[in-house]
């Protein structure tokens, strides 16, 4: 009786990391069209655009550490310009998200006087974000047309430095432990004293950890996925407290000690009350050791 076939092997490492990154670029060229085509981007457009060019820039610069120096150096500053763009963006998309929490507070603003002073500066906001968003685009086309993307491409078809492929998981997996290292610290950090600037820290620690864990994955180590994933919950409450921070902080003087004021800061009491709630409970599984699947820079089978 013949043996039944075997299954086709599955992609070394360090091509399946050029895949996951390729796919990266790919996503987000097709969302820089989109915001630079569109007449009024979508808050929800600019949110995935500027978690995926985060998410894009901390994977490129994490691959270029295994292509041979000189392109290790050219790689740099197209991940640095994809930093600044994705600064920009989130930019764009924290006013759309002030501009949505004081909509949400103008029914009930009072009184009538409140209401008007919060009228005008809505008026405002809303000229400013669309001055905002057409310099956007106006910088995602440019960087369309300096060809940013297209240097990244580049860059993950290269070969990789001598002896490198054998490196790629191991390297990703120092790194995905390195930054839950990091995250861990915050989180610790955080339970034993909330203040705003450690929640805000720890809020980056999980963002950056759970960009980075997206591809670990990739590589066989899911255990870093799934303690990222578990983090999920936290990071959106501690996102929403970043978002009314940024609402409180962009208010008018003659605002600031207004009615709309006064609920947004109890919105924030809340949210920040449920946060300490959620640290007072295990927020990691323990850090068992994740092992990339197949040896390091082979072929592993199915």
């Amino acid at each position: 009786m013949p043996a039944a076939p075997r299954a086709p092997p599955r992609p070394v490492a360090s091509l399946r990391v050029r895949q996951e990154v390729e796919g990266l670029v790919d996503r987000v060229e097709e969302l820089v069209g989109r915001t630079i085509h569109e007449a009024h981007p979508s808050p929800a457009l600019l949110h995935d655009l500027h978690r995926d060019m985060r998410r894009l820039a901390i994977s490129l610069g994490i691959f270029a550490r295994f292509l041979p120096p000189v392109d290790a150096t050219r790689t740099r500053p197209v991940v640095k310009r994809l930093r600044r763009l994705a600064r920009l963006v989130g930019r764009v998309r924290d006013r759309d998200v002030t501009a949505a929490l004081l909509v949400s507070e103008l029914p009930r603003a009072a009184p009538a006087g409140e209401r008007r002073r919060l009228e005008r500066f809505l008026a405002r906001m809303r000229d400013d974000a669309r001055t905002a968003r057409e310099l956007l685009k106006a910088y995602l086309h440019t960087a369309r047309g300096a060809g940013a993307l297209g240097q990244a491409r580049d860059a993950l078809a290269r070969p990789l430095r001598r002896g490198a492929s054998a490196e790629v998981p191991r390297g990703w997996e120092r790194e995905a432990a390195a930054f839950e290292r990091k995250l861990r610290k915050a989180l610790r950090r955080a339970q034993k004293t909330p203040t705003p600037d450690r929640l805000h820290r720890l809020r980056i620690r999980i963002r950056q950890h759970r960009q980075l864990t997206s591809l670990a994955g990739a590589l066989g180590s899911p255990g870093h996925r799934a303690r990222s994933d578990g983090m999920k919950g936290l990071q959106d409450r501690l996102g929403r407290i970043h978002d009314l921070d940024v609402a409180l902080a962009t208010l008018p003087p003659g605002l600031e000690a207004s009615a709309v004021a006064r609920r947004l800061r109890a919105r924030r009491r809340g949210e920040r009350a449920r946060v300490r709630g959620h640290l007072a409970r295990p927020a990691l599984p323990a850090r068992a050791v994740d092992k990339p699947s197949g040896p390091p820079g082979g072929t592993p089978h199915a």
